[in-house]
């Protein structure tokens, strides 16, 4: 079924004023019966426009190289290739898919109550969500034997009428000599067909001893310059696939 843009195109055409009608072909999507005044003509459709996805940078690249001058875009979500940079009809489009690791990070980042973590939690996340992925080999075990420790005491009046309460508490970390500031995971951002490459992340490490718990989160602009190095190397691999005569552009069409 033909759009209301190409319907409202094709009335255009006719007098102004004049009732145009427009019926399909069976069997034939390319052309249609238009209808004026008592006459019938022809008309022949523009082509539809055409949206290739592709599943790897190297099949983007071998697609690209059957147009004349396309132009290439490449963001953190999607590299699209414009196979004709004039009218931008037809299009090739390689999605950028998240790695889990990559929005974990996002959320210690961005959300205050997910970078918060009891002990428990925090082992999980080494244990499994960042499996493989801290460089740092003894934090997951020195974390398994961090032992908190409360103490309290306290001292009170009480009369008719009046009460008064003093108490004093100390909060103590048992094994924190062996727990560091900071930590470095490598992680992949994508899990895209040819995208797992792993870029170092600095992960900032508190300890909040009065509450037991720990505060988890990336150094402030880390994710960014690791977003910003694999750009870097989609466009390389892009330069290097389709030549210095196409244009490789960093952002969105």
């Amino acid at each position: 079924m033909f759009d209301a843009e190409t319907v409202a195109k094709i009335a255009q055409l006719g007098t102004e004023g004049a009732a145009v009608q427009v019926e399909e072909i069976p069997g034939d999507p390319t052309r249609v019966i238009v209808a004026q005044a008592g006459q019938h003509k022809i008309h022949q459709l523009p082509p539809a426009d055409r949206d290739h996805q592709v599943d790897t940078l190297n099949d983007l690249t071998a697609a690209a190289e059957n147009w004349t001058a396309p132009t290439v875009w490449h963001n953190e979500a999607e590299v699209i290739a414009l196979c004709d940079d004039e009218h931008r009809r037809d299009r090739i489009t390689f999605k950028l898919t998240p790695s889990p690791q990559f929005k974990l990070l996002v959320g210690l980042e961005t959300n205050a109550n997910a970078c918060v973590l009891d002990q428990r939690s925090f082992i999980r996340m080494l244990k499994f969500d960042l499996a493989d992925c801290v460089v740092n080999d003894g934090l997951l075990p020195n974390i398994r034997k961090l032992e908190f420790k409360r103490s309290s005491d306290g001292t009170g009046n009480v009369q008719h009428g009046k009460e008064s309460l003093g108490r004093a508490v100390e909060a103590s970390v048992q094994g924190t000599t062996d727990i560091p500031e900071w930590f470095d995971v490598q992680i992949p951002l994508y899990v895209s067909a040819g995208e797992k490459i792993k870029h170092d992340v600095r992960i900032d490490l508190d300890i909040d001893t009065q509450n037991e718990r720990f505060i988890v989160r990336p150094l402030p602009g880390r994710l960014h310059d690791a977003i910003h190095r694999h750009q870097a190397n989609i466009a390389e691999r892009l330069v290097n696939g389709l030549g210095d005569d196409v244009s490789v552009y960093y952002g969105k069409p």
